[in-house]
């Protein structure tokens, strides 16, 4: 699914879709990084 299709299937706006994501990316390679 697009961010997009997302945001519409859930009523949020792409904006903020695109920021949720690139905020858990972060937590994903910061936990990996320390591993």
């Amino acid at each position: 699914m697009t961010y997009q299709e997302i945001a519409d299937k859930l009523g949020y706006s792409y904006g903020y879709i695109r920021k949720v994501v690139s905020q858990g990316n972060k937590e994903v390679t910061t936990t990996l990084v320390k591993a």
